[in-house]
């Protein structure tokens, strides 16, 4: 029997994390082994679960969703799990979802990864930024009306928030980039995967709800985010855009319009930003596997604490 590992990485979840982790007990047919990497700097009230079927792995607060799911892919791989789901904490799984994400995902063809409908949390709603992102590319909708739905869409990109695939790929391609603190790691994932002939699709039998954060935290918070955003579409595009004499005068022009059109502070903040990615260029235009596990297995051991 193929041995199945959820990750969830964790950090003040409370609200969500009781009824993904029953979701994923009612979703999986087979038993799969769920590992939650907390980050939070409370520490996560485990006695709800049943510890033979849940692991919570302790690690350093706030190291960010990426640094977290490897911790949890590394000590699941670890323990011999073939097929890795990785998903938000603030996620509910349809019933049968898990079945149909992981169905399909074999060693033979392990640059594969599959991804589930994603509709709005505790709603039959497909989340607008879902169908905006990834619906868009493909049939979906036409296919539905027509009654010809297929088993699976080819899309290019997509959201992390829930994503299934073999072990391999992790040891093929890697996983989450360290470098990236909140956001932008799957858009780095899913292009590493494109980059090395992998194929990303839509499994349109598996569905999950998700609370969105961008659209149902507060404004604080938003800006927040966005701010966050801003910082991983740099590297994004340091990594995959641009040259170095480029990004300087992408650099010069971005921090003036924030001068021009925001304030001081803002002007502050993204040259800030721009200039310690010119100061790791190197590191951020690197796409060597070698260098990514490596960077990847350091962010491990430092972050994590132990597990129980």
């Amino acid at each position: 029997m193929t041995k199945i590992g959820v990750v969830i990485p964790y950090f003040r979840g409370e609200k969500y994390i009781d009824k993904c982790v029953y979701s994923i007990f009612q979703s999986a047919i087979d038993s799969c082994q769920i590992y939650i990497v907390d980050n939070d700097t409370k520490g996560l009230d485990c006695t709800n679960f049943p510890s033979e079927s849940v692991t919570i792995i302790r690690c350093n607060p706030g190291i960010g969703y990426g640094r977290a799911a490897n911790i949890g892919a590394f000590k699941a791989i670890s323990d011999g799990i073939e097929i890795l789901v990785i998903t938000n904490q603030d996620t509910i799984f349809d019933k049968y979802a898990i079945t149909s994400l992981t169905n399909e995902i074999s060693s033979d063809t392990f640059l594969k990864v599959h991804i589930p409908i994603i509709k709005i949390y505790e709603k039959s709603d497909i989340e607008p930024h879902f169908i905006r992102r990834v619906l868009s590319q493909t049939s979906y909708f036409e296919d539905v009306a027509n009654g010809t739905l297929k088993n699976q869409y080819p899309v290019n990109i997509a959201s992390a928030a829930c994503v299934a695939m073999h072990s391999q790929v992790v040891n093929e391609i890697g996983l989450f980039d360290p470098i990236f603190h909140m956001y932008g790691e799957d858009d780095d994932f899913f292009n590493r995967l494109m980059r090395n002939n992998g194929r990303l699709s839509l499994i349109p039998n598996a569905s999950i709800g998700h609370f969105h954060s961008l659209v149902n935290e507060t404004q604080n918070q938003q800006k927040t985010i966005k701010y966050q955003q801003s910082i991983s579409q740099d590297i994004l595009r340091v990594r995959y855009n641009m040259t170095f004499i480029e990004y300087v005068w992408f650099a010069i022009k971005n921090s003036i319009r924030a001068l021009r059109y925001r304030s001081l502070s803002d002007f502050l903040a993204q040259g800030k930003i721009h200039m310690h990615h010119l100061s790791i260029w190197r590191t951020l235009k690197s796409l060597n596997t070698e260098s990514l596990t490596a960077r990847m297995f350091n962010a491990v051991k430092k972050d994590r604490l132990h597990g129980i």
